[in-house]
């Protein structure tokens, strides 16, 4: 016997380094303190989870008919504020959500703060995506958890790699972006529109490309011209580079 469970069956009181069990798997917590989990309960907490669990199943359905209401709801209704409420993780007045969004776990979306997501973006949520403070994600971006297994076989068995996306605080996606499994964009990043964002990227850089590289870093040129010798027509208020608030 590979574990050996305390009288209300909530802890392990014995453990080898190689265990498994029959229907749930087991979160180490500490090394010899372990909770069971459901399937819906990895799914939403950056785990590995069975695609065919039932209570995934209806959560999911329920988020389609979310994404199905507040995408055929009128903009100005309050009621689309509701559903994203709902929808997502640190929803706020902030958040600002256009027409043709579409998730399939919701409430592995977490915004940090104020957010600008464009039409028709796509976040296959999986696992955990962050939002940072100030971030714009362009029309048309994909940010992508979902990872396939390589092996055929496994694949039609349901193999999966889930892995979590970061986006910085004050970072821009451009139109058509496409974000892969376990990437990181660093805070004030820019991405250039079509790209499609295989590796981490670091703070304070423009990268653009298939795949997406580094052009070069941000500088204080910048603030005065947003394109070669095209001067800015109106700048910032005084330093500050957000002016709504941030969330924990």
């Amino acid at each position: 016997m590979l574990l050996k469970f305390s009288a209300d069956n909530d802890k392990v009181l014995e453990i080898q380094p190689s265990y498994c069990t029959a229907d749930r798997v087991i979160l180490c917590v500490q090394s010899v303190n372990c909770i069971r989990m459901t399937e819906l309960e990895k799914a939403l907490s950056g785990e590995q989870f069975s695609r065919r669990d039932g209570e995934v199943v209806a959560f999911q359905n329920r988020v389609k008919d979310l994404c199905f209401e507040f995408n055929t709801t009128i903009p100005s209704s309050p009621r689309r504020g509701e559903i994203l409420r709902e929808l997502v993780t640190g929803y706020n007045q902030y958040v600002f959500v256009e027409s043709g969004f579409q998730c399939i776990m919701g409430k592995n979306i977490h915004f940090k703060g104020m957010a600008f997501v464009n039409l028709n973006c796509t976040f296959l949520d999986s696992n955990i995506i962050i939002i940072g403070h100030c971030a714009l994600i362009g029309p048309g971006c994909s940010l992508i958890c979902t990872n396939h297994a390589i092996d055929p076989v496994e694949r039609l068995k349901g193999g999966f790699n889930d892995r979590p996306i970061t986006i910085g605080e004050n970072v821009w996606l451009g139109a058509n972006v496409t974000v892969l499994p376990g990437v990181t964009i660093g805070d004030r990043a820019v991405i250039g529109a079509g790209s499609v964002v295989t590796h981490d990227i670091p703070a304070d850089t423009i990268a653009v490309g298939n795949p997406c590289r580094v052009m070069r870093p941000i500088s204080e040129r910048d603030r005065e011209y947003y394109y070669k010798d095209r001067k800015m027509l109106c700048q910032g208020r005084s330093g500050r580079i957000c002016i709504f608030p941030s969330l924990p």
